[in-house]
This record gives C-alpha cells, structure tokens and sequence, in this order.
C-alpha cells in the first residue's frame, strides 16, 4: 500500500494537491471498490516492446524475417494474417496465452489467496495455432474461432489447446467470418473483381447465427395477432441480405439487433414474439409500415448530411448503429480497408481506403462530415 500525490486544476489554474490511496499486489495492481478488492493480472504488463515488434513486422522483406519480428511476443493480441510476392499466406492466432493451472474458471473472479491463480509464463510462440499455406488457397479470420480459418485438414485443433487460454471454441464463428468460408471456399479461382465483391458482401448466413434466432420465430404456430402476422411474413421473405433496397431487411436487422446484439448469441427477456412485435410497432410507427426500403430506415448522419446506407452490423461490409427513434444510425464499421495484389513479375499494388484525420471528431470542422 502507499499514497501518490495528486494536483488538480479546481478553476481558472487555481491548483488543489489531492491524495490518493494506491495498492499493488503480487498479482499486479489492485482496485479498491465498495463490493470488493480485485487484483487485475494481463497479459503482457510491463511489456513496452509493441511499437518495436510492429515495426521490425513493417521492414521485414520475406516470411522468415516476419516470424523473427513477432518472435518477440511484445504483441498480447490480434490475429495476424500475412501474405508475400511468393505465394506464401499465414494466418496466426497472435496471443499472449498464460500457462495457468487447471481447474478454475479464469473468465470469473478469481481467489487472489494462493499461488494456483499466479501465471508467470506463457504458451511458446512456436505453439499458437497457425494456418500456413493451406492446400485451399485462403486464410480469413473476422473476430472469430482460429479453429475455422480455412477449409480443409490444416486448421488447428480445438484439443490441442488448453480451455485455461480462453480460445474461442470451434462454434464461436462471426457472421463475417462464416460468410469469408462460404463465399471463398466455394470459388476455386478468385479473380481481383471477385475478391472486391466477396469484401463488401452485405449478406447473413443462412447456416449462421442470424438463422438460428430468426427459427423460432419462424417454426412457431401462425401468430393470430394482424401485426405480428403480417411482421412474421415480412421476416419469412426476407432472403438475408441488406442492400439498400431490401424491404426485409429493416424488421429484420432490428429484431436481431435489439435480441441479440451484434453478436447474435441469443436472447433474455422477453419472449420471441414479444420483443418481434415490440419491433414491428416500432418501425410502424416511425416509417407506417413494415417493409420500407432499408436505405430509408439505415442512415449515416453527420450534422446536416443524412445519406441511406445498406450493409448491417457483423455482415462483411458493415455497419454498426443505434435505434434513435428515428433511424437505425450509424455509429461505426468498416474503417480501414486494403487491397494488395501482386502481378506476375512479383510487383505489388495496393489500394486503401480509410477516413482521414481526426476532423471527424469535431463538429465544427468544414471537413466533419466529407470524409
């Protein structure tokens, strides 16, 4: 335990010096709260080689020297993907991953009085699950298990690893990440055009979790309410996508969104039927019907610009917002995007998008809204 000072600017520079109370355990530092007092231990604390290893990965001239760059393990996270002028791609499940003792469940608290719950290594960076130059011709990985990054016999094995690292299991599949083994697995020969294509895909799976939420509806008995009926027939013709002229698209984005968040994992509370007629009053009553086009319900707003949008969250090309009463706004997505092809002599070229600057954080910027 020990006390730090601390100055703070009450009003007009007049400076007031505070005290405060810090504690630090064997375990890392310590919080102290009304409920409780919780040691926090992460992955890689105290480490301040991450600028160094991202930028030994930028200079590296083949895949050898990039492996020696993220040798280094100063990176606790992200999953790396990795491809050169020779042909060679890779995917890595990037990771910090405590060696620690089995029989606790590390996504709970944990007892901070014995020295089981105390990790000091961590899993050899020659064993985290890798895919290399698979016999398919692809990696992809959104957000999602490292067990799914490819098809075929080289992804890695769900029981080789530990349940102590946290892995996402084998069923943990994104949207985004199911419809990259849908769309590349299906095609043995993907053209640059194609590639963009598959990219901005705005569609669900129809083998995903989207489906599985939208079966309940769907299997149960025919609703005799009028508005739920005619809810579940717009759902029943909805063919899972969310370009901008969907009619389908609005009643069903809302319902999955508000059920299940962006992750579609499932719902509390109220019942199917309830939280779909909850949904479907809601856009009756700000759009007076059920079906409109989803541009007009899916907005990007900027001040004074307001543009319809297709794309939806977890799909490829997506977008995340919020219900404003109004819209369905949105508040992030898509961000930075690259593509990079090399021709047959091995030259590179490369094409990015990404918004620029920091003037979309400040409304009276001239360029706030034309990025």
């Amino acid at each position: 335990t020990g006390t730090v000072p601390v100055v703070v600017n009450i009003f007009d520079g007049f400076m007031w010096k505070a005290t405060q109370e810090v504690l630090y355990s064997i375990h890392g530092p310590v919080i102290r709260r009304p409920h409780g007092v919780y040691a926090i231990r992460y992955a890689g604390y105290g480490d301040i080689r991450q600028v160094e290893e991202w930028y030994r990965m930028g200079k590296s001239r083949n895949l050898a020297e990039f492996d020696a760059a993220m040798s280094m393990q100063a990176i606790p996270s992200f999953n790396v993907g990795y491809a050169d002028k020779t042909g060679n791609i890779m995917y890595r499940y990037n990771a910090l991953l405590p060696l620690r003792k089995e029989g606790y469940d590390y996504s709970q608290y944990l007892p901070g009085n014995t020295s089981e719950t105390l990790w000091n290594k961590y899993l050899p960076f020659d064993q985290l699950p890798i895919v290399k130059n698979p016999a398919s011709g692809f990696i992809a990985n959104a957000n999602g298990t490292p067990f799914r990054t490819t098809e075929g016999p080289e992804n890695p094995m769900p029981e080789t690893y530990s349940p102590t690292f946290g892995i996402e299991p084998l069923d943990d599949l994104t949207n985004r990440q199911q419809r990259l083994l849908e769309l590349l697995g299906a095609d043995a020969s993907i053209t640059e055009e194609e590639f963009f294509q598959y990219k901005f895909d705005q569609a669900y799976s129809r083998n995903g979790k989207a489906a599985d939420v939208l079966k309940e509806i769907l299997d149960a008995p025919e609703p005799q309410d009028p508005l739920l009926k005619e809810a579940v027939a717009v759902l029943r013709g909805w063919d899972f996508n969310t370009n901008p002229e969907n009619t389908s698209a609005a009643l069903a984005v809302l319902y999955l969104r508000n059920e299940s968040g962006d992750g579609l994992k499932g719902r509390t509370g109220p019942t199917a039927m309830e939280l779909l007629k909850d949904r479907a009053t809601v856009l009756k009553e700000a759009f007076g019907r059920l079906d409109p086009p989803w541009s007009d319900v899916n907005r990007l707003v900027r001040g004074e610009l307001n543009v319809g949008l297709g794309r939806a969250p977890d799909v490829l090309n997506a977008v995340y917002g919020e219900w404003t009463g109004k819209y369905f706004e949105g508040r992030a997505g898509d961000c930075y995007v690259l593509m990079a092809t090399w021709d047959s002599d091995g030259k590179v070229h490369s094409q990015t998008i990404h918004q620029f600057g920091a003037a979309t954080s400040h409304p009276d910027s001239p360029h706030y809204a034309d990025q």
